[in-house]
């Protein structure tokens, strides 16, 4: 997102930190915006340019967009809320290696975290500092509060 605040850029900076410090070994890599995510769909190719994102396919190897992303988190300003959980969405849910996206508040603590179960999508809504999210794609488990102790919120 051009011109994002301060906030914004701290808890996406948090996540990619926290995601980075913790992955395990192998090939998983985690990127922040300014690499983008390539979805193919019936209608066309569209390129996004998530907040943070982690690919895990070695074959995924374009230098400018990943086509095969693991997990996909956008930080929410208030002006892009309907179009991060409308078609950009359902764009998304179209990636067949995506398990995992998360919808991070900005403005308050609350996370919702969309993850893959079986052939459709279980919904999480985490509010609590001690709500824990699981990664185990890339052997990560962190935390609301652990994303959001280094920022303040409101």
């Amino acid at each position: 997102m051009c011109g994002a605040t301060r906030r914004h850029n701290r808890l996406a900076f948090a996540i990619a930190r926290h995601l980075e410090a913790r992955k395990g070994l192998g090939p998983c890599q985690v990127y922040l915006e300014s690499v983008k995510v390539r979805v193919r769909t019936i209608l066309g190719e569209h390129f996004y340019s998530p907040d943070v994102m982690a690919g895990c396919d070695p074959e995924d190897s374009d230098e400018l967009d990943l086509e095969s992303p693991s997990i996909i988190v956008e930080v929410l300003p208030p002006s892009s809320r309907g179009f991060d959980r409308g078609q950009k969405l359902l764009d998304y849910q179209t990636i067949p290696s995506l398990r995992h996206y998360l919808i991070v508040s900005q403005d308050e603590q609350k996370i919702e975290w969309l993850r893959r179960d079986g052939n459709g999508w279980e919904v999480l809504v985490l509010t609590e500092a001690e709500d824990r999210i699981d990664f185990l794609e890339i052997g990560v488990t962190t935390s609301v509060g652990d994303i959001d102790q280094d920022v303040v919120l409101g």
